[in-house]
């Protein structure tokens, strides 16, 4: 029996969760988050305790913390071996984390440190991906930019209404803000700088008709999970409670590409090298086209999350349980990867690129003509097919070749993960021919 402690990410360039990990005899193991996080730079790897540093004024309190829950996992792993029984891992984890975290948990300072816990217990939902691009990437970039743009130092009363905050921000997301991704060659506070020089220069002023801004769409999603943290903080008395109705999340119908069947098989015949880089991202695309997974939950899969022909996970995104038959090409693609899709690829970028190169080697060559608000203005755009396929692309195709075959909606949204039907129509992307054909099926 072994107890260890360890960094979710010992790489990371800011704090990463400090995980538990207990094994029975080699054939059971539980591994959990004991709800710290720390900078790899301050976790010594040897003793498996936080360094004593200026910068942690609670090292002490967190190593005295870490070694009561060392001993008390060993404590219930010699129970369970005692009795025969194992422990379910939500019962494990309640029974080790009762009395010790919350002896241990103080209410966050302020909204960043907040925001810190708030990613920590997303993060234990398993939906890593996802909550890295949404929440610690997207949101996180642009309210700091927004901080020094607006000359603000964010706080829980900070975005209230009557304090014009919020609407400065959707002022600052409209005309100031820029769409691109920070280079891991940079530290988020250099990127930050960064932008905010670029921001600055006089072809990005806002008078400027050519100046940034994100599509009404990115400024939606923002809001959207900026209130989902404030009604965290809320829930959770870090914070006063106050009314979010200003919030104003708005989304508009964009005419996004869906992958056709025959497009399906197109690609699966492009003859790549076995196990090459474009091998293995066509073979990813193709099997979230057929069971509907995010790239975040793709790349999570291990052979446990299969059986009796089936692939089943718990979501990260919405912490919703989908279980998904496998198709005879789903099936052999899984058997390709011996059931085990986890670090095949590391960035969802990379995918993205590759995926654009392998659609237009498969001839996806048609005009694709895509109509969105930015800078609150309409504008159109014209594309060949290939180049707006993205990993998202995969859960449109999944949910609309369904419909195309005929299942109803409420069937399509149990393997989708969905929970409401008006979310999935927004999936469903018929062609205006198709439209067209659709119709005529009626008078005949």
């Amino acid at each position: 029996m072994n107890v260890d402690l360890y960094l979710r990410d010992k790489n990371a360039t800011e704090k990463s969760a400090i995980m538990i990990r207990l094994s029975i005899g080699g054939y059971k193991y539980y591994r959990i988050s004991t709800g710290v996080s720390v900078h790899p730079e301050y976790w010594n790897k040897r003793s498996k305790r936080v360094r004593n540093n200026a910068s942690i004024p609670q090292s002490e309190k967190i190593n005295r913390y870490l070694e009561n829950l060392e001993r008390k996992a060993l404590d219930i792993g010699h129970k369970m071996k005692d009795t025969n029984s194992l422990l379910s891992s939500d019962h494990f984890r309640k029974i080790l984390l009762q009395d010790e975290f919350f002896q241990l948990k103080i209410n966050p300072k302020n909204f960043w440190s907040a925001f810190d816990l708030f990613l920590q217990e997303k993060a234990e939902l398993g939906g890593k991906v996802d909550l890295m691009k949404d929440y610690n990437n997207t949101l996180r970039k642009h309210l700091l930019i927004f901080e020094k743009w607006a000359q603000v130092q964010i706080n829980f009363l900070t975005f209230k209404q009557n304090t014009g905050y919020y609407e400065k921000l959707v002022e600052y997301l409209t005309f100031v803000a820029m769409n691109n991704i920070r280079p891991k060659n940079l530290t988020l506070d250099e990127y930050v700088d960064q932008q905010m020089i670029e921001i600055q220069k006089p072809e990005n002023a806002r008078k400027n008709p050519n100046r940034q801004g994100l599509k009404a769409n990115s400024i939606g999603k923002v809001v959207k999970n900026l209130k989902a943290y404030l009604n965290y903080c809320m829930e959770r008395e870090y914070m006063p409670v106050y009314s979010l109705k200003h919030f104003k999340v708005s989304f508009e119908e964009v005419d996004n590409a869906y992958v056709t069947q025959a497009e399906i098989d197109r690609i699966k015949e492009l003859p790549y090298e076995p196990f090459s880089k474009k091998d293995i991202v066509r073979d990813l695309f193709l099997f979230c086209c057929c069971t509907g997974f995010r790239y975040g939950d793709l790349v999570s899969l291990i052979p446990v999350n299969f059986s009796n022909g089936m692939v089943n996970k718990l979501t990260g995104k919405t912490g919703k349980r989908v279980v998904v038959p496998l198709n005879p090409m789903a099936k052999a693609i899984a058997e390709k990867f011996e059931y085990h899709f986890q670090n095949r690829l590391t960035y969802e970028q990379e995918f993205n690129q590759l995926i654009k190169e392998i659609c237009r080697e498969a001839d996806m060559n048609e005009i694709f003509r895509k109509v969105y608000t930015i800078n609150g203005v309409r504008k159109e755009e014209v594309f060949q097919k290939w180049e707006v396929i993205s990993s998202h692309t995969c859960r449109r195709s999944f949910c609309t070749n369904l419909f195309k075959r005929g299942m109803n909606l409420e069937d399509i949204a149990l393997f989708s993960g969905h929970s409401a039907i008006r979310i999935l129509k927004l999936y469903i992307k018929l062609t205006p021919e198709e439209k067209v054909l659709n119709f005529l099926d009626y008078f005949k």
